[in-house]
């Protein structure tokens, strides 16, 4: 879902020339004071393709009759798309530089609809369109209320057409036909007419007379490319000017951070760009592609032939695990459950790093502030904290999208067929991070939907979950987001959809402690168990992570003493029996120390071998042994806790129990 933090686009347009101008100031081509865009914030717009321009029309038609996509406009000349924060799909439709309608999907119907905005009113009265259906006729005693912004009550309606259902976006129109309004149905068509209580909450009301600046201007119709080869040639000076600056990035970063460097390509629109300026920059660099398993077929083939017609030196990273097996184990993920980028994306990455660039390496990625505010706030350089060995560094880091697409057209590369298919945004086929939206679209790919589908089913029969879990997008959430929690309490379904917290398969009872805490010497202690049946040998290699590890005298139990400890005894004692003592001269302190026992325990347990503690380890002492999970190397660790970072496993197993 966009945000709305990152600044806003200086977008105009030029009536003369009937293109979008990037920044402001007399048009380059014809020298025309262009109009300036009011869009929603931020304004990461992009082109329309058309199969967008082709749904825009149908979705007109399908609301207010035949005919009614074509009255407004939006063949042969720019359409923009600009994403605006909404819950689900919200795309403002840009043409002849006003905003003509909104694409909207509704979660609760599953449905996508078009609001027509008043400059899309305009232009279907200038085509002398009329609305055939979703329409009602407001009583001329009633239009001057509408204008001072009033909704439209039943007694002002005398006619309205049939089949109009209580939220449904409908068109008010005058007797002669012509739109005058626009919003939210509130009764059936059958209550329309001759009864009390509101009919439309209106949206935007405007008379036909002084709402012409939507009106198409007179331009000759072109091709959907050769109308973008137009656009592309009246920016030029703007792609020039931005390449220019591109270009110098790269080469100082590659001076002060190289010499080692390479490009990850993930198939989409910003890493393409992102790779033909480095090739603009001089340099034909590596390029690292991570196969997740679960992206698009489309995707894997393009960056294939990318790579063939490009002659690049192709670097693919592979999950160790199979995302299918992996969800078996940690279950569906989410948007604040995302497992599976660290099993199977980062792990990959760090493997992949560690084996090709053991020495480091200079990596041009394909971010963008406008993306996200963790993205905005990066920077244009930066150090993976995950991946030690990588410096990231972004050349689009300031670009919009638009100025990305431009960038494409005009290098005349091959981009992602997905684009052309209505995606936004070009990831793992699955990613709960996409619109519910989307889904459709997912049967225009070669995707094969069918072990997810089987396996989301699994779960919410598992669980004892009603259907709408999976048909609405609840399965995305982990705890659920306001939003979410509103649609709940709409299809009166709260108790059954709001608790919705994943059932874990760790072990019950793997490890538990007792409440509160004792006295001892010189602090505080705390006892706890673990299950006999966890893997001693891993669990006390693991334990390095905490201090050095050394054996109880008499025993066969061992210690860990932290680096700095002050204490007589040491911090954890654990037996071979499953008791264990953790200890701390505070309650913050022995806090401190239990939670990182528990992540060693947690390690022990649900280690899927995905390496991303490996790369963090910057002593090489953490290694994947033979039976694919992760252990330490006491002779080479360090103790200095840097693996403690993102672990699938720290998401899987249950927290400890406490009696």
């Amino acid at each position: 879902m966009p945000q709305v933090s990152h600044g806003n686009t200086d977008l105009h347009w030029c009536n003369g020339c009937d293109v979008p101008l990037i920044r402001g100031g007399a048009c380059p081509s014809c020298g025309s004071e262009p109009l300036r865009i009011k869009h929603t914030p931020p304004g990461d717009i992009r082109p329309g393709f058309p199969h967008d321009i082709d749904e825009v029309e149908h979705l007109a038609d399908r609301q207010w009759g035949p005919g009614a996509g074509r009255a407004l406009g939006i063949h042969g000349s720019p359409v923009l798309l600009n994403p605006c924060p909404a819950p689900d799909r919200l795309d403002e439709v840009i043409a002849g530089g006003h905003v003509i309608c909104s694409v909207s999907f509704s979660q609760k119907e599953l449905s996508t609809m078009l609001l027509l905005r008043r400059d899309g009113g305009a232009r279907l009265n200038g085509s002398g369109f009329t609305p055939e259906k979703g329409y009602v006729v407001c009583d001329p005693t009633a239009v001057p209320f509408i204008m001072d912004g009033m909704n439209l009550l039943s007694p002002g309606i005398t006619d309205c057409s049939d089949g109009i259902l209580p939220g449904d976006e409908v068109l008010v129109i005058d007797d002669d036909g012509r739109v005058i309004a626009s919003g939210l149905s509130r009764k059936h068509s059958r209550d329309m007419v001759g009864t009390r209580g509101m009919g439309v909450k209106i949206r935007w009301s405007a008379l036909p007379e002084e709402n012409s600046t939507g009106n198409p201007q007179e331009q000759p119709e072109r091709e959907w490319k050769e109308t973008w080869d137009h656009v592309v040639d009246v920016n030029r000076p703007h792609l020039h000017s931005l390449v220019k600056r591109a270009v110098s990035f790269i080469r100082d970063a590659v001076k002060r951070y190289g010499p080692k460097a390479a490009v990850s390509y993930s198939g989409g629109k910003d890493s393409l760009a992102t790779l033909l300026l480095t090739r603009d920059a001089g340099f034909e660099l590596p390029v690292m592609f991570v196969d997740t398993g679960i992206e698009f077929p489309e995707t894997v083939e393009h960056v294939r032939a990318i790579a063939g017609e490009m002659e690049l030196d192709l670097i693919v990273g592979r999950p160790r695990n199979d995302f299918f097996e992996l969800v078996k184990v940690f279950g569906p993920p989410g948007r604040d459950y995302r497992w599976c980028c660290k099993s199977c994306k980062l792990g990959p990455t760090v493997s992949l790093i560690r084996e090709h660039f053991p020495d480091g390496v200079l990596t041009f990625i394909g971010q963008r502030r406008y993306e996200s505010n963790t993205r905005e706030r990066k920077g244009a350089v930066w150090k993976n904290p995950w991946v030690p060995q990588q410096t990231g560094a972004s050349p689009v880091q300031d670009w919009t999208a638009l100025d990305v697409w431009l960038y494409i057209f005009l290098k005349g590369a091959r981009y992602n067929p997905l684009y052309e298919r209505g995606f936004q945004r070009i990831g793992c086929w699955l990613c709960p991070s996409c619109d519910l939206a989307e889904r459709e679209l997912l049967n225009l790919t070669k995707v094969d939907q069918e072990p997810w589908s089987r396996i989301l089913e699994e779960e919410r029969k598992m669980r004892d979950l009603p259907e709408e879990w999976i048909e609405k997008g609840f399965h995305r959430f982990k705890k659920l987001p306001p939003h979410m929690v509103r649609l709940a309490g709409e299809m009166g379904m709260e108790r059954e959809l709001l608790d919705t917290g994943r059932i874990s398969k760790g072990r019950k009872g793997s490890f538990m402690f007792v409440d509160g805490y004792g006295s001892c010497a010189d602090g505080l202690s705390q006892e706890g168990v673990l299950n006999p049946g966890m893997e001693r040998k891993r669990f006390i290699s693991l334990l390095n992570i905490i201090g050095p590890v050394t054996n109880i005298e008499g025993t066969e139990g061992v210690e860990v003493r932290p680096e700095g400890w002050s204490m007589k005894r040491a911090a954890v004692e654990s037996y071979s029996d499953g008791t264990i003592v953790i200890r701390g001269s505070s309650e913050d302190e022995i806090k401190n120390v239990r939670r990182k026992l528990e992540s060693v325990i947690k390690r022990t347990e649900g280690c899927i071998g995905c390496g991303i503690c490996v790369g963090r380890c910057s002593s090489d002492a953490l290694h994947i042994d033979e039976s694919g999970k992760v252990m330490i190397s006491e002779e080479k660790c360090i103790h200095c806790g840097m693996c403690l970072g993102p672990c699938p496993a720290e998401s899987f197993v249950r927290d400890p129990y406490t009696v």
